[in-house]
């Protein structure tokens, strides 16, 4: 089939696909069959559940991946290795292990719903002889810190870190002794006598999720070459997680040492009684994107998220991205007016799109104690947003999306 369609432009279109086009897409022509393939196979779930469907899905994959005619095992980029629960071991036949080794191209993995114990050694094994460039992991329980630390290390080429995802570990370490941001390092001494911290040296590391809330696991990335005094992590994106810790000195310093250009503050889990982080020190941060904190136990927007944009000094700021959650406008004109000034100012002439995302929500669920609508996702426009923010809509930068 000839076409004169860009194979860029295919990729793109292939990119929102579901599944089922993209597997009618790569019976098409052969331009299309590989970009096909790679939207298609590029992850692949090895889920090890009761579900019936899950092992008859699995035993599919081994079966073409073992045929000496297959050729999809190039496309397979990312692997998810999915368990049932953290407290059921993850089992894996050793003819799927091996099959697994055949992939040559693997350069993401995914850990999701298991204990660490109960994960089989040959499987970890398998995983540290991929190149990775992206590590995650999902509800998944460690022993202690220590552990993770150590399997850490054994990826020295990382360039995407997500333990943000609610790890759990049992024991903090022995060498975590307190909740200090640097409590979870290893004291070693030079040549010269002089005190070291050492920790998982991932100074590949480019786009880091954490979760916030664990002062130890946030610590992973606060780490030290072996032999430099003065040494901060250089994380392009990074996104905390949960958070919802009464002091923010943890988070402020960690803020400080990776500098992120883009920043995602996650408050969804803990909303009330927030300390606002401080990002004075982040001087080249590009994009912001916040998720709950405007809301509190009330359901009466708050001055944190005010107070939050007041601390920044970046004046590269390009993107703000915020989460609203059931927004209210009544009896709040002077809290958006505070929020119009502040984007007003010159930190923020930079700015290309501050755009709203309106969690939609059920008209029921809005309806107050006498019965009248008071808000929902339909009667939020952005012509009421411009309402209360002039000085943005008249920049030509507000947006609006229904999430």
């Amino acid at each position: 089939m000839h076409t004169t369609f860009p194979v860029e432009l295919i990729d793109l279109f292939f990119s929102v696909c579901d599944k089922p086009s993209l597997s009618s897409c790569s019976l098409v022509c052969r331009t299309w069959l590989p970009i096909a393939r790679y939207h298609l196979l590029s992850t692949s779930t090895i889920s090890v559940t009761d579900a019936e469907s899950d092992r008859k899905t699995l035993e599919t994959l081994l079966t073409l991946l073992s045929s000496p005619l297959c050729t999809l095992a190039p496309y397979i980029r990312h692997l998810l290795f999915k368990g049932s629960c953290p407290a059921f071991p993850l089992k894996l036949e050793t003819k799927t292990i091996k099959t697994m080794r055949t992939l040559p191209h693997v350069r993401s993995v995914t850990f999701q719903d298991v204990a660490w114990t109960l994960v089989p050694a040959e499987l970890t094994e398998l995983v540290t002889s991929f190149d990775l460039t992206k590590l995650a992991f999902s509800f998944v329980v460690f022993p202690s810190l220590d552990e993770l630390k150590c399997y850490l290390e054994k990826f020295p080429n990382l360039k995407e870190l997500d333990v943000g995802s609610n790890v759990v570990y049992l024991q903090c370490g022995s060498s975590s002794s307190s909740v200090g941001v640097m409590s979870t390092t290893t004291d070693c001494s030079d040549e010269s006598g002089k005190s070291q911290r050492s920790g998982p040296h991932l100074k590949r590391v480019r786009r880091l999720a954490i979760d916030a809330s664990r002062g130890h696991l946030m610590s992973l990335l606060f780490y030290q070459p072996p032999y430099s005094s003065t040494a901060s992590t250089a994380i392009d994106a990074l996104e905390l997680h949960n958070l919802s810790m009464p002091d923010m000195s943890i988070v402020d310093e960690f803020l400080g040492l990776t500098n992120p250009r883009e920043l995602t503050l996650d408050f969804r889990t803990s909303r009330y009684n927030i300390s606002i982080p401080n990002l004075g020190s982040l001087l080249h941060l590009r994009s912001l994107t916040i998720n709950g904190l405007l809301y509190s136990r009330h359901n009466t927007p708050t001055k944190a998220l005010v107070s939050l944009l007041s601390t920044i000094k970046s004046c590269l700021l390009q993107s703000l991205i915020l989460s609203l959650d059931n927004p209210t406008f009544s009896s709040i004109d002077s809290w958006w007016k505070s929020l119009d000034d502040v984007l007003a100012q010159d930190q923020f002439k930079h700015l290309k799109l501050v755009e709203f995302r309106i969690c939609s929500v059920d008209k029921k669920r809005c309806q107050n104690e006498n019965g009248v609508l008071t808000t929902t996702a339909e009667v939020v426009e952005k012509q009421v947003l411009g309402e209360r923010l002039p000085r943005v809509l008249g920049r030509a930068v507000l947006d609006l999306v229904y999430i």
